[in-house]
C-alpha cells in the first residue's frame, strides 16, 4: 500500500487538491450565515452549522438536512452532530472534487431556501 502511494505520487496530488478543497470550503463559510466555521487538512474537511455566525449556537437540524440533501444530490458525507465531515478519496480528480463541492454548496442553498 505504501509503495502504491509512492509510485502514484499520491501525496503530491493531495497537496495540489487540498488548496482547491480549502478554497471551496472557505467560500461556503463566507457565503452562508449558517456556516459557522470550516476546517480542513489535506483532503479531510468539516463544515460547522450554526444558527448565526454571531451566536455560534450549533444547528444540528440544518446539518442533518444538508447531509440528507447532499446524499439525495449524489454526494456522500459524514454526519456528526452539527458538523458535516467530507473525506474524498486521495486520488480524486480536480473535476470530481469541484463537482462534489458544487453539490454540497447546492445542497446548503436548497436547505436554506
Amino acid at each position: 500500500c505504501l509503495e502504491l502511494i509512492k509510485e502514484e505520487n499520491i501525496l503530491a496530488h493531495v497537496r495540489c487538491m487540498e488548496n482547491i478543497f480549502a478554497t471551496e470550503l472557505n467560500h461556503m463559510r463566507d457565503k452562508y450565515e449558517s456556516v459557522g466555521d470550516v476546517r480542513s487538512i489535506g483532503l479531510m474537511g468539516a463544515i460547522e452549522f450554526v444558527n448565526t455566525k454571531n451566536n455560534k449556537e450549533p444547528n444540528a437540524e440544518l446539518c442533518k438536512s444538508v447531509f440528507y440533501k447532499s446524499r439525495e444530490n449524489g454526494l456522500e458525507t459524514i454526519l456528526s452532530g452539527h458538523i458535516i465531515r467530507i473525506a474524498p478519496p486521495l486520488n480524486i480528480t480536480k473535476e470530481d472534487l469541484i463537482k462534489g463541492m458544487k453539490i454540497l454548496d447546492k445542497s446548503i442553498k436548497e436547505c436554506l431556501s
